[in-house]
C-alpha cells in the first residue's frame, strides 16, 4: 500500500475567523492545525509521499448542492462555498505551492474509495498526479463533469 498526504477542506469559509461558516476556526487555531499541516507538507517529499489538497466548492448557481442538504443547506442562501471566491481559497497560512495538486469536491459527493481494484482508482491517481491543476471530483473518478 502506498502512503499519501491528503489535506481536506482547509478553506477560508470553514476555518478562517472571517469565513462565512467558521465553525472550526477556533479549534484550528487552538490545535495548531495549519502549523501541523505545513510541517506535513514540508516533510512529505522526503518520505516519498505524494500530496493532495482537497477543497469543497460549488459552481455559481449551486447546481451540485441538493435542495435539502443537511449540513450545507444554507450555503446557497448565504452565498458561500462558491468556487473562485475568497471563501473557497485555502487559508493564507497554509503553505500551498503552485504545483500542488488540488481536487475540488462538491458537498454532495463522497470521496472515492481507494482500494486496489476499485472502479475509478486509476483515474484518481492520474488526477492527483497532475500537479498544479484543479480537478472536479466527478471527473477524477470517472463521473460527470470535467476539470
Amino acid at each position: 500500500m502506498r502512503t499519501a498526504l491528503v489535506l481536506i477542506v482547509l478553506i477560508n469559509d470553514l476555518i478562517h475567523p472571517d469565513g462565512a461558516m467558521p465553525t472550526c476556526a477556533v479549534e484550528v487555531e487552538r490545535r495548531g492545525v495549519l502549523a501541523a499541516a505545513n510541517l506535513a507538507l514540508e516533510g512529505a517529499p522526503a518520505r516519498g509521499w505524494p500530496t493532495l489538497l482537497v477543497k469543497v466548492g460549488i459552481r455559481a448557481g449551486y447546481p451540485e448542492l441538493p435542495a435539502h442538504a443537511p449540513l450545507l443547506g444554507r450555503a446557497r442562501e448565504l452565498g458561500v462555498l462558491r468556487l473562485g471566491q475568497w471563501g473557497t481559497e485555502f487559508h493564507a497560512d497554509l503553505a500551498v505551492q503552485p504545483a500542488d495538486p488540488v481536487l475540488v469536491k462538491h458537498p454532495a459527493e463522497p470521496l472515492p474509495r481507494r482500494r486496489p481494484g476499485d472502479a475509478g482508482a486509476g483515474r484518481w491517481d492520474r488526477a492527483a498526479a497532475a500537479g498544479g491543476r484543479q480537478h472536479r471530483l466527478g471527473a477524477a473518478v470517472g463521473g460527470p463533469g470535467g476539470p
